[in-house]
């Protein structure tokens, strides 16, 4: 009687439930996905066209939630026991998948648009505190966002410097940095360099030899 009462427990501490629990997770999470699609109201080309955010949000969620299950099926591999620890924290990991569905809704709400009231409240805080100028850190983020922070600089009488010329050219006070064109041709340099050596050669830091103004 004892072995068969251990051999019960052992049997439910198996992971074969956790993961069947989770696959089904990920089946409704996709056929949720499925379910937001709607079909143009007209039967043309041209309106179908015009869902692309729907469907490059879906395409986009349904290649992230195959990601997530090709690793959770391969990391449920090395789990022996579903400890206590290791279902709360499976639910924690769905729980953030779950979520999914929404971003995605939202994305196609918002056809991708950047949201500019993030920097009208920004300079309203700069204004606010009397800040004498305005430095913008080389972030691709907000170098795709370079005309409206010159705008919002110039409304405000803000003086702004940014690190690239055409961020300067849009609108801003001044540019001073290194030239991008320069640097891609060292990289250049140093990959053929690379390429034609037999071993790995020691490089030493050399800076740019032209700047932008």
């Amino acid at each position: 009687m004892e072995q068969r009462v251990t051999a019960v427990r052992h049997a439910r501490r198996t992971t074969e439930r956790l993961s069947a629990f989770s696959d089904g997770v990920f089946a409704v999470l996709i056929t949720v996905l499925v379910l937001d699609l709607r079909p143009p109201e007209l039967p043309t080309f041209k309106s179908l066209l015009s869902l692309w955010p729907t469907w490059l949000s879906y395409a986009v969620s349904y290649l992230f939630i195959a990601l997530v299950w090709t690793n959770h099926h391969h990391l449920m591999r090395y789990a022996t026991e579903a400890t206590a620890h290791l279902m709360w924290f499976n639910f924690a990991h769905l729980f953030s998948v779950s979520l999914l569905p929404l971003s995605t809704a939202w994305m196609a709400v918002s056809e991708l648009a950047p949201q500019d009231g993030d920097l009208d409240s920004v300079f309203a805080t700069l204004v606010r505190l009397r800040a004498g100028g305005l430095v913008i850190a080389p972030d691709q983020f907000l170098y795709a966002r370079s005309g409206q922070i010159a705008l919002h600089a110039v409304r405000h009488a803000l003086p702004t410097i940014f690190q690239y010329r055409e961020s300067a050219a849009a609108g801003g006070l001044m540019s001073y940095g290194g030239n991008a064109v320069d640097a891609f041709r060292l990289v250049g340099v140093y990959t053929g360099r690379t390429s034609r050596a037999r071993s790995p050669p020691i490089y030493r830091c050399i800076n740019p030899r032209r700047s932008s103004w």
